[in-house]
């Protein structure tokens, strides 16, 4: 083994003897003092520097929550807790006999029991072996119902049934208005296209109801078509100007937004009649309110 000291200069080699001989000397003559010298200390680790509470700073491991803002893929499945002031929504299915006399409010209802996602229902009637409340009045138009949402006192359906005005009482975040198939079959002024003045009547009723809820989320949906080829025909132009008219009404604050078409995918067996839906037909109803809520995240998902 090689000596340390060959590698070492004459001249170094001086000055290291005679620091250490000073050292030596300087010990010794403190002791003879009785004074301590404190000995040199390694400096510490960084394991073995003790933290600061008041400075401290905590990195976060990569599963630990940094923020309280969701990504966009935590957005549909968010718990109470993270999410401050959570209330379940509060859902009126606004309508003519497609809600009144059919089951499409049930199918929704269950549609979002079995995804889990809490929802409450509001409305005066439960009707047609629905287990959920609703707005729907039988034979109402667009031009009808904007009239009984403005009295805010008592609502007459044809058959003369009367119920109170459930905005009133019980304000919704979602609304679905089903309406436009009486405007298109039952109303003789609008002869041939009842579009302008559905869009008209469609304009006052978000309004109103944005009057009540300046937050609102509402649901246009799109026709359902009709066995009756005259029928039909101003069904599809009301259904012609309906994406348009959820683009020009909807807003970052009160979204408007529509359901998928289903006239491309409806077949004879999703008729009752040349105008209601069948059982086949009220649950694909269902499957496309259901899909406008969740595609366009108008309601979230709680663990």
């Amino acid at each position: 083994m090689n000596n340390p000291i060959e590698n070492v200069s004459r001249r170094d080699f001086i000055k290291i003897a005679g620091a250490s001989v000073f050292a030596l000397l300087a010990d010794t003559a403190c002791k003879s003092f009785g004074i301590n010298l404190p000995r040199e200390v390694p400096p510490p680790t960084a394991s073995a520097i003790p933290s600061d509470p008041a400075t401290e700073t905590t990195i976060p491991s990569p599963t630990h929550t940094v923020t309280s803002t969701p990504s966009p893929t935590e957005t549909a499945t968010l718990t109470p807790t993270e999410t401050e002031h959570f209330t379940t929504p509060k859902i009126l299915l606004l309508g003519d006999s497609m809600i009144a006399i059919t089951k499409v409010p049930t199918y929704l209802s269950d549609l979002l029991i079995d995804a889990e996602i809490p929802a409450d229902f509001v409305g005066d009637k439960i009707s047609f072996d629905n287990n959920v409340p609703t707005d729907g009045l039988g034979g109402f138009n667009t031009l009808l119902m904007l009239r009984q949402l403005t009295r805010e006192t008592v609502w007459t359906e044809l058959n003369g049934t009367q119920f109170s005005n459930n905005l009133s009482q019980h304000i919704p975040d979602i609304v679905f208005i089903q309406l436009g198939t009486n405007d298109a079959i039952n109303s003789a002024e609008t002869k041939s296209n009842p579009a302008p003045e559905y869009k008209k009547n469609m304009q006052q009723i978000i309004e109103f109801l944005r009057s009540k809820n300046p937050s609102v989320k509402i649901v246009v949906p799109m026709l359902i078509p009709s066995e009756d080829k005259s029928y039909d025909a101003k069904i599809t132009r009301i259904n012609e100007v309906v994406p348009d008219f959820v683009k020009l009404m909807d807003s970052q604050n009160s979204r408007v937004v529509t359901t998928q078409d289903l006239r491309s995918g409806w077949k004879n067996e999703d008729f009752r009649d040349n105008v209601h839906p069948s059982t086949l037909g009220q649950k694909k109803m269902a499957e496309a309110y259901f899909d406008a809520l969740v595609g366009n995240q108008l309601i979230l998902k709680r663990k």
